[in-house]
């Protein structure tokens, strides 16, 4: 019986093992290279996005509401500058 062990392990066992560890060394280095095309595909999003912002900003933005805000802002500066000069509290 002790003879018939040792042919298992030797014979069944331990290529059993050996290729479970081959597959499982491929099997991750088969996921970090998958990590890093997903990470690439996030990044080209990303970056997708970005210049899609960028895009409707530049076509959607009237120029009269451009001028518009920047005329508000004008005002509240000088407003504050004003109370700034006078030494008022807010």
């Amino acid at each position: 019986m002790h003879l018939e062990l040792k042919w298992w392990i030797q014979v069944i066992v331990i290529p059993i093992i050996g290729a479970l560890f081959m597959w499982i060394s491929r099997l991750k280095s088969h996921m970090d290279l998958s990590d890093e095309k997903i990470r690439a595909h996030f990044s080209n999003i990303h970056k997708d996005l970005a210049d899609y912002k960028l895009d409707v900003a530049r076509t959607y933005a009237s120029i009269s509401y451009i001028k518009d805000v920047e005329a508000r802002l004008t005002h509240h500066l000088l407003r504050i500058e004003r109370k700034l000069e006078k030494g008022e509290p807010k």
